[in-house]
């Protein structure tokens, strides 16, 4: 789950985690990230989880003024942990936190002990299952 803090003029506005892997940015009301400024277009740019381009991309979503990732101007650009995206006269930095796919890869898989003998694991019992 990324967490983001909004800054203006260095300084910040407000920090959230987000609980999900679809962020959007933008003028409108609707948008996860609202910025009111005349620099921002509506629907600006998006953050998204992509495991197949493994980790979280900002993308612009063709907006007038474009945006920035460590103040090189990208239309599209992998996040890593503290980047800054510049939209308007916001900053955003990113912190990339965990997604559900990183939680389930951070959970490894129990090797059998060397004794050959597996530890048991409780079993879930539903009723009415076959």
């Amino acid at each position: 789950m990324p967490r983001i803090t909004l800054m203006q003029t260095g300084r910040t506005l407000w920090t959230n985690d987000f609980v999900k892997d679809y962020i959007t940015i933008g003028r409108h009301a609707f948008a996860d990230i609202s910025l009111d400024s005349p620099l921002v277009s509506r629907h600006h740019a998006v953050i998204r989880y992509s495991a197949q381009e493994g980790g979280f991309i900002v993308e612009d979503n063709g907006s007038s003024n474009g945006i920035r990732v460590n103040t090189v101007d990208v239309k599209k650009a992998k996040l890593r942990d503290g980047d800054k995206i510049q939209v308007g006269g916001y900053v955003i930095v990113f912190e990339k936190g965990k997604t559900g796919l990183d939680r389930l890869s951070s959970h490894r898989v129990r090797q059998k002990p060397k004794s050959g003998i597996m530890e048991s694991r409780p079993t879930l019992v539903i009723p009415g299952g076959k």
